[in-house]
């Protein structure tokens, strides 16, 4: 989790959505694949959030154990103290044991309670 001020909760989304590119990248121009999502407007508690979900295939793998698929999820939403805007994060690397489901990144997004 992270804060934002100075910027609406749309746009602190889109902006940290946009970290993928330096979490999936070794290189600027490298052959990774990342899709980014539409944003998906919803409510935590009556309170406006937005969803974006960046998809990045075709990982570097320095090893036969590392992930070539991953996922960042972002939802942001109204901040609760020091920060104007809330960004939740969750990173999944899929197709390693243990790796979150769409289902179950998705229940945690749904258990986001103002608190």
């Amino acid at each position: 989790m992270t804060g934002r001020n100075g910027i609406d909760i749309p746009a602190a989304a889109f902006d940290v959505s946009r970290s993928a590119e330096l979490i999936f990248r070794d290189e600027p121009n490298d052959a990774v694949k990342i899709e980014y999502s539409a944003p998906i407007e919803f409510e935590i508690d009556g309170a406006p959030a937005v969803r974006y979900t960046a998809k990045a295939s075709n990982l570097a793998r320095k090893f036969d154990c590392d992930p070539i698929a991953a996922s960042l999820d972002i939802v942001a939403t109204q901040g609760y103290s020091n920060a104007a805007v809330a960004v939740f994060m969750i990173v999944s690397y899929e197709q390693l044991d243990g790796s979150l489901s769409r289902n179950t990144i998705d229940q945690i997004v749904s258990t986001l309670r103002r608190t």
